[in-house]
């Protein structure tokens, strides 16, 4: 299905959709606007970095949800999604308001940690130690602090000071304290000393030609390469982070060895960067086809392209 041509006119009726729906799903929208998926989620990329609407950490099934702000709350009718640990947690939580990371069993603590939407933390000092503690989102942080003082003020009164009383154990002698370290002490193993092992090196995979060639332009641009996803003979996938006039921006890099770029390039491109959160960077020594020029010239906001005969 082909896209409206207004982006304007796209996102205020996606902004009506989730105002009027609460939190949703790209596929609840793009059957809403009777658009692919694929250009609605561009679309809610953009939204995203513009700051006119946000996006959950949870998943319904592969995706996540876009909501306004002051949605969060609806939130809440989304937890059936979450696994039954997560669920478990997050409902100690919602019924103390605040919880000490340290009092946690080690499978609540990794729960709570994988619900940055639900679960906030904040640290807090008592004393001269610093603690974690974890509040519901719709706590107020100035309540939950106010909690955690009242409960420690609370156990201060409750504890009384220690007293000093008079050393009366008999302190070990020499000769005590040594039989006490060889008693600790492990016997040696009596098997005979076996020679190391050497260790199998792996060969590194030496990158292609063309892949040293984009990484020379990338250089030579002042382009940084963070992070390699797919390295082949003839296609580069890399995050890349580009020093811009507002700032730095990281891209995901799609560089191909290639005649001729197509729409369906330049598609695939975007929904990989969409999927990261990020926009689209195609580089190639090839030349655009008339319909990715057209593609190109709708969603230039989103993917960008460049013609590099340095790597042909």
């Amino acid at each position: 299905m082909v896209p409206l041509q207004n982006p304007v006119l796209v996102k205020e009726k996606i902004i009506a959709f989730i105002r009027q729906h609460g939190p949703s799903l790209p596929v609840q929208i793009a059957r809403e606007l009777k658009m692919q998926p694929l250009f609605v989620s561009a679309f809610l990329s953009e939204l995203r970095s513009e700051g006119k609407i946000k996006m959950s950490h949870m998943h319904v099934g592969s995706s996540p949800l876009y909501f306004l702000r002051g949605q969060e709350h609806m939130l809440e009718n989304f937890t059936s999604f979450l696994n039954q640990r997560e669920r478990e947690a997050l409902a100690m939580l919602k019924s103390n308001k605040v919880l000490e990371d340290s009092k946690l069993s080690p499978v609540a603590r990794v729960a709570l940690r994988n619900l940055p939407d639900f679960a906030l933390a904040f640290d807090l000092r008592s004393g001269s130690e610093v603690k974690t503690f974890w509040r519901y989102f719709l706590c107020p942080e100035s309540e939950a602090r106010a909690i955690v003082q009242s409960a420690i003020s609370a156990s201060t009164k409750e504890t009384a000071p220690p007293e000093l009383s008079s050393r009366t154990e008999k302190e070990p002698t020499a000769k005590t304290a040594q039989t006490q370290v060889l008693l600790k002490t492990e016997p040696k193993s009596l098997a005979p000393h076996s020679p190391p092992q050497k260790r199998k090196t792996k060969k590194q995979k030496q990158d292609s030609e063309f892949v040293e060639k984009v990484k020379d332009y990338l250089r030579g641009q002042d382009i940084e390469l963070l992070e390699t996803y797919s390295s082949k003979k003839r296609e580069l996938e890399a995050r890349v982070r580009i020093d811009m006039q507002f700032g730095k921006q990281e891209y995901l890099l799609v560089a191909k060895n290639r005649k001729k770029i197509t729409d369906n390039d330049l598609s695939l491109a975007l929904q990989k960067a969409t999927n990261l959160k990020m926009p689209a960077l195609v580089l190639s020594n090839g030349t655009l086809t008339n319909k990715a020029r057209e593609y190109l010239r709708n969603w230039n906001n989103l993917v960008k392209f460049e013609k590099i005969k340095y790597l042909e």
